[in-house]
């Protein structure tokens, strides 16, 4: 996915342009993450690794409980050896800068502009330990009725062009990583050595998925078009709309506008709901609202899916 920033939000439920994903809970001193019907994105900098997190599950008790009396800063937590993503918060305000604070409390979150690492503050050990994480609101006075989400864009400074990815996984569901222990995701780049003394084939993933935005009501396994920069509209095997409309890939949810989903430009899909029963190895075609169909239309006006 190519966005201009590193470290920080991409996109999340608003209404009005203002930012609704954190809401309080209905358990006192806990904040809800609020994902229907809008999903949360997420890109975690850590070093030169740019990892892809997209929220898809409402989280009633996501943190709490708060710290009253002091300002609660709420982060996301990618563990840098299980790849499993966690929530928490801090008391202490997270600090941005090319050195390490002096004398600093016990918690403190510092991320390094030397490196773009996330670190934080072990006492027992007297030593920066390194994270990924990003964060997403404050709570005044560590109260759930003055939530401050934090907005789309980078929370560090990093105004950078950036191609988060998503974690690969094998499949015991264990990270896969690169050579420089970073995770390897579905953005990284890959050689498959076909042949002794050469530097091998460079690769995408099998499957590659983005998250977009939907600009009109998308039904579920359609093809769509961009229309703009990560915005999705329905495909067309009508001429006339071509080659405006010609698909780059399918959707793998239903979204009504303004929503956010998964789309996929390359490799296998499998969905329980088809039935192409005798008719393997078949062409799929789309009609003229990004429906697949075994239907061929008139050769001026079909389009291989």
């Amino acid at each position: 996915m190519r966005i201009n920033f590193r470290q920080g939000l991409i996109g999340y439920q608003q209404s009005s342009g203002t930012p609704t994903f954190l809401q309080a809970s209905s358990t006192p001193g806990y904040v809800s993450q609020i994902v229907s019907p809008t999903k949360t994105i997420v890109t975690f900098a850590h070093g030169d690794a740019d990892y892809l997190q997209v929220f898809d599950t409402t989280v009633d008790l996501a943190w709490g409980p708060a710290v009253t009396g002091s300002t609660n800063y709420l982060y996301w937590d990618i563990d840098l050896l299980t790849a499993d993503v966690t929530r928490g918060l801090t008391v202490l305000a997270p600090v941005i800068s090319l050195s390490a604070p002096s004398s600093p409390a016990h918690d403190q979150h510092w991320f390094d502009l030397s490196t773009n690492t996330m670190r934080v503050w072990n006492a027992g050990s007297s030593s920066w330990q390194q994270k990924v994480r990003v964060f997403a609101g404050s709570l005044t006075n560590g109260s759930t009725g003055s939530i401050v989400p934090n907005m789309v864009g980078t929370q560090v400074g990093l105004d950078v062009p950036a191609n988060p990815g998503f974690i690969m996984e094998d499949s015991l569901l264990r990270p896969l990583r690169m050579s420089d222990g970073s995770f390897l995701t579905d953005a990284s780049a890959v050689h498959v050595n076909t042949s002794a003394g050469t530097a091998g084939v460079l690769v995408q993933q099998a499957a590659h998925v983005v998250p977009v935005r939907a600009a009109e009501t998308i039904p579920v396994m359609s093809m769509v078009y961009f229309s703009d920069n990560d915005i999705v509209r329905l495909a067309s095997s009508n001429p006339a709309l071509m080659p405006a409309r010609v698909p780059v890939g399918l959707m793998l949810d239903a979204l009504a506008t303004g929503d956010l989903g998964t789309l996929v430009t390359s490799g296998e899909v499998t969905y329980d709901q088809w039935d192409f029963e005798g008719h393997a190895g078949e062409p799929l075609y789309i009609d003229t609202n990004g429906a697949l169909t075994l239907t061929r239309l008139r050769r001026s006006n079909a389009h291989r899916a």
